[in-house]
C-alpha cells in the first residue's frame, strides 16, 4: 500500500496512519489495525476496481449499522470525520475506497485449533446466525442501496466459473434447479450473508462470543443457506473420520442455539441437502482449475477428496436425518422456555 494512500486514509477517519499495523484481511482488500477514539479498530482500503464501487460498499456498511444497533455481534462501522460510511480518496489509478470497523475481539475462527470447538460454542455459532437473520427482517434499506437477490451476485452458491465435466455440470444443474423451485417464504427468505465459513467470523472463546464478519457479498436468500454453509464448513473441516456423525452433532447444537435466537420452520431445516449440493457444486466450479496445486491439507485439499466422484454419482453432502434433528433441537429450546 502507497504510504500517501494509507497516511490520507487514517486521517478521514481521525486517526494517525504511524499507529497502524497491517493484519490479515480479505484477498484484495488492504486492511490495518490502529488505535480510534472509540475503541480499537480496523481500517479497510479497498484499491480500485471495476467491480466494487462506492455504491456497493455504502449499501454494506449501512447493513452492518443497522445490525450493529439491533445488538447483532457484528463490527460497528466507525463514520469518517465528515460523518460518512464510506470516504472516496482520488488517485491517479481511481478512487480508492475507506471504511473502519470496531475491532471485533478473537482470533479469526479459521486460525484456531478444531478442537477449541464444543457443543457450547456450536450453539454460540448458532445463536450469533440466528439473531443476524432475526434483526435482517427489520431492515429497510433507502432507495439505491437495497441487495441483490443470490442469483443476481457472484457467491458461493451461484458462481461465475462453469463446471467443464459434463457430468458433474449436470449434477450441478439438477441442485440449481431444485432450490429455484423453492418458494421464497417471506418468513424463510431475506437478507443473509452467503459467505458463512470460518474465515469470516472472529471467535474470542474465554468469552464465548462469535463475531460475524466480511457483509461484503450478503445478499437475498433462505435463511438456510447460510445455516448449509456453516455446516459444510465445518464438514471439511473437522478432523473426525465420521462425517455423518460429526454433522448431526454440529448441526443438532448449532440450531439449539439458532432456533432460540430464530424460529425458522423446520421444513427449512428438512431442506438443507439441497442447500448443501447446492454450494458443494458452486465450491467445486470456483476451485476445481487451481486445486490440483494445493496442498492436501489446505482447505481446497480436504475439500475435493474423492468429491468428483461424489458428485458424479449425486452422493448427499451427509447421511443424517435432518428431521429428526429439527425435532430435537425445538424439544431442547421447549425444555429450556
Amino acid at each position: 500500500m502507497d504510504e500517501s494512500i494509507l497516511t490520507a486514509a487514517a486521517a478521514a477517519v481521525g486517526c494517525d496512519a504511524r499507529a497502524s499495523r497491517p493484519v490479515r484481511g480479505g484477498n484484495f482488500n488492504p486492511v490495518y489495525a490502529l488505535p480510534h477514539a472509540l475503541g480499537p479498530s480496523i481500517l479497510r482500503i479497498t484499491p480500485p476496481n471495476a467491480e466494487i464501487d462506492e455504491g456497493w460498499l455504502e449499501a454494506t456498511l449501512a447493513f452492518m449499522d443497522h445490525l450493529s444497533r439491533a445488538g447483532v455481534s457484528v463490527p460497528a462501522p466507525r463514520r469518517s470525520l465528515n460523518g460518512r460510511l464510506v470516504e472516496s480518496l482520488s488517485n491517479p489509478q481511481g478512487a480508492y475506497y475507506v471504511t473502519c470497523f470496531e475491532r471485533a475481539p478473537g482470533v479469526l475462527a479459521e486460525e484456531l485449533p478444531f478442537s477449541v470447538w464444543d457443543a457450547g460454542l456450536y450453539q454460540t455459532l448458532g445463536r450469533a446466525v440466528g439473531a443476524f437473520h432475526a434483526a435482517a427482517r427489520t431492515y429497510q434499506p433507502q432507495t439505491g442501496m437495497e441487495r441483490p437477490h443470490w442469483d443476481q451476485a457472484g457467491n458461493c452458491f451461484n458462481p461465475s466459473e462453469s463446471i467443464a465435466d459434463a457430468r458433474l455440470a449436470q449434477r450441478r444443474a439438477e441442485a440449481l434447479a431444485a432450490v429455484q423451485a423453492l418458494p421464497r417464504d417471506h418468513r424463510a427468505y431475506g437478507l443473509i450473508h452467503t459467505d458463512l465459513h470460518g474465515g469470516n467470523f472472529m471467535l474470542d472463546v474465554q468469552a464465548g462470543r462469535v463475531t460475524l464478519l466480511d457483509f461484503d457479498d450478503c445478499a437475498y436468500g433462505w435463511y438456510a443457506m447460510d445455516i448449509a454453509m456453516c455446516l459444510h464448513d465445518f464438514c471439511v473441516l473437522t478432523p473426525r473420520p465420521d462425517k455423518d456423525a460429526f454433522a448431526a452433532h454440529f448441526l443438532l447444537n448449532f440450531l439449539r442455539g439458532y432456533l432460540a435466537s430464530y424460529p425458522l420452520e423446520p421444513i427449512w431445516i428438512e431442506r438443507l441437502p439441497l442447500f448443501l449440493k447446492l454450494v458443494e457444486t458452486g465450491i467445486y466450479a470456483q476451485v476445481a482449475e487451481f486445486a490440483p496445486s494445493e496442498s492436501p491439507e489446505s482447505w481446497v485439499g480436504r475439500f475435493m477428496q474423492g468429491r468428483v466422484e461424489r458428485i458424479a454419482r449425486g452422493a448427499p453432502v451427509v447421511e443424517i436425518d435432518f428431521a429428526q434433528i429439527a425435532a430435537q433441537a425445538a424439544q431442547t429450546l421447549d425444555k429450556t422456555a
